[in-house]
């Protein structure tokens, strides 16, 4: 598939509406997602509900929601799947209760049901380049929440550089110089 359809695919999300508030939940877990791709912690195309997914979708979030928004991620993570975005990869013997299944699950029902989730294998290698990240990620921001488009900019930014830092120490965790490895030397303590 296309960038072009994923990119209609995004900006047409089945989200939540009350009035004429559309729900933040679906559009800023797609951020959290592309976010935890861009800083590989998305192994082999295996997004896990868990915390690193939850810290990234609530930095979103809060910058998006209005009020009478609830943090809640399992929904979205949930119902992605209904967009055609995310696939939930039953464990064995549970893939019936898995294609069945309409509501929400619990956390402890997820980890039961679910080993681990994916994106359609044709995003998640769009998602592998950065300007395709980024323009999905604008699309995302132009169509969802285009008034706080400096604020997740910003908040882009800094994934970006926690990224950036994160996959330099887990190359080489011994070299170079942060906070760790500046510390004085408190054996004498």
């Amino acid at each position: 598939m296309s960038i072009d359809r994923f990119r209609q695919i995004v900006q047409s999300l089945n989200i939540g509406r009350v009035g004429t508030h559309e729900r933040p939940h679906k559009p800023a877990l797609l951020l959290a997602i592309i976010s935890m791709i861009e800083a590989g912690r998305a192994d082999g195309n295996r997004i896990v509900y868990g915390a690193d997914l939850f810290a990234r979708f609530r930095r979103f979030f809060e910058l998006v929601r209005s009020e009478n928004d609830s943090l809640n991620m399992m929904d979205p993570f949930w119902r992605l799947r209904t967009d055609g975005l995310l696939e939930h990869r039953a464990n064995p013997g549970f893939e019936p209760a898995v294609q069945a299944r309409r509501d929400a699950p619990t956390v402890g029902e997820l980890q039961t049901m679910c080993g681990f989730s994916q994106l359609s294998p044709d995003l998640y290698e769009l998602l592998q380049d950065t300007e395709t990240r980024d323009q999905l990620r604008g699309a995302i921001v132009q169509r969802y929440f285009p008034a706080r488009a400096d604020a997740i900019r910003q908040a882009m930014r800094q994934e970006q550089q926690i990224g950036s830092m994160e996959r330099s120490l887990e190359a080489d965790p011994a070299s170079g110089s942060g906070p760790c490895n500046d510390s004085p030397d408190i054996s004498s303590f």
